[in-house]
């Protein structure tokens, strides 16, 4: 019988990091006996950085120390080297945890297409060859990763080009901002906007964006310099339309925001409420498959776009949770609309609310783990009722209503009770039964 199974070595590729950060588990499973103050996903070939006590280190998939030494800060393995803090100075680390060269930098990158970017003592980055010489003698103001065989540097003067991997500029063309080579396209700005240029440096089209994304199997997404999201081939002909600004402007009707924690059946209820009132219906959660990556950068992307919408002088129902760090900045932006803003709180038993949400999948691009339903729903919960005290039901300007004691309605009566709820206007902030 042939043997399907993953072989021991590889089993880290499998291990991903537990809810609470603390251990590596496999299919739900922890792999070893030990608990960390922190662990990080492994990196080839099967190491992970960990925090024990304050001091950070490797382990292996058993959960045992790779080497001895301790450091300030570890980071993940790449191409055989790790970047490693030790105080205020920065170097690598090789798998065995002896040093991969003498030199200390102020700060370290990960090894990429045989070169690493670093920063020195002075400010200035230039690129390292695994033995920690230099691979130029240019010094830049910033310098990015290598990607497709080249890399993006910013000079003192501010404008940025691509080098190759012995230093020397790939092409002439000099752009104020600039990104990394993807399938044989790169984003470049100037002053009129984004666009895409070839590997000699030129534009191959010339429309102008506000924003765009590295095309994805011939083409790629982009907000215009209206504000619309377009989809483009390699040509910058338009595909698809996206989102239409000018339907987010034009629409009558009140802003009514959906809040909850999870499971609350805010997203059912929202679109319910959208389809009966015809209503734009937007969520976070929109906004961050629209425009987020995953990262931070992304994350603040999303909430940039979503607290616009919630700025925009039209009828629009807009849902998240009600809680959390942008709640203050959600609420002005409601208010600065000069529309009718309603605020409904979906608030069924939490036993519910746990039922509901255990049963999902993440899909929404997000940087933050996804933790523990059970625990994150408490706290979520906790999140909004501070909110709903100090925030949502503090401004005269804002018609509020909690539906606690509702979850054995259907969503037909439930948006009854809120139409009744709108046309008499009266704040309310106790239980419905």
């Amino acid at each position: 019988m042939t043997e399907t199974r993953k072989s021991q070595p590889d089993k880290w590729k499998d291990l991903l990091v537990s809810p609470n950060c603390t251990h590596h588990v496999l299919s739900g499973v922890p792999m070893y006996s030990n608990r960390f103050d922190e662990v990080l996903p492994f990196h080839s070939p099967g190491l992970a950085p960990v925090k024990m006590d304050g001091k950070w280190f490797h382990i292996r998939p058993d959960g045992c120390p790779a080497y001895d030494q301790r450091y300030t800060r570890t980071f993940g393995y790449y191409e055989e080297r790790a970047a490693v803090q030790l105080e205020n100075e920065w170097f690598h680390i090789r798998i065995d945890g002896s040093q991969a060269y003498q030199r200390r930098f102020n700060w370290c990158g990960n090894f990429q297409n045989g070169l690493c970017v670093v920063r020195d003592g002075d400010g200035r980055y230039h690129h390292i060859l695994p033995d920690g010489e230099d691979v130029y003698p240019e010094r830049y103001k910033y310098a990015g990763d290598f990607r497709e065989s080249s890399a993006v540097v910013r000079r003192f003067d501010g404008l940025c080009l691509h080098i190759d991997k012995k230093g020397i500029p790939v092409h002439e063309r000099e752009y104020p901002d600039l990104d990394v080579f993807h399938k044989g396209f790169a984003r470049a700005c100037d002053e009129k906007g984004w666009f895409h240029i070839d590997r000699k440096g030129m534009p191959i089209y010339l429309n102008r964006f506000k924003e765009i994304e590295p095309f994805y199997n011939g083409q790629a997404l982009c907000k215009d310099l209206e504000g619309r999201l377009v989809i483009i081939n390699e040509t910058g002909s338009e595909i698809q339309e996206i989102i239409n600004r000018s339907s987010l402007t034009t629409g009558i009707g009140p802003k009514i925001m959906i809040i909850g924690t999870l499971g609350a059946g805010k997203t059912t209820f929202s679109k319910y409420i959208s389809h009966k009132m015809g209503l734009l219906s937007i969520s976070i959660d929109d906004c961050r498959q629209l425009y987020s990556d995953g990262t931070f950068a992304g994350e603040y992307r999303a909430w940039t776009e979503f607290i616009n919408v919630c700025g925009s002088p039209s009828g629009t129902v807009l849902e998240f949770s009600g809680g959390g760090p942008h709640v203050y900045a959600v609420k002005g932006a409601l208010l600065s609309s000069r529309m009718p803003v309603f605020v409904f709180w979906l608030d069924p038993p939490m036993n519910i609310c746990i039922q509901r949400a255990s049963g999902r999948v993440k899909d929404v691009p997000s940087p933050y783990e996804w933790g523990d339903v059970d625990r994150s729903a408490v706290e979520i919960h906790k999140g909004v009722e501070r909110s709903w005290e100090r925030e949502w039901t503090s401004n005269s300007k804002i018609h509020f209503f909690r539906l606690t004691m509702m979850s054995d309605k259907t969503v037909e009566e439930q948006f009854n009770a809120i139409m009744d709820f709108m046309d008499g206007e009266d704040d309310e902030n106790v239980e419905n039964s």
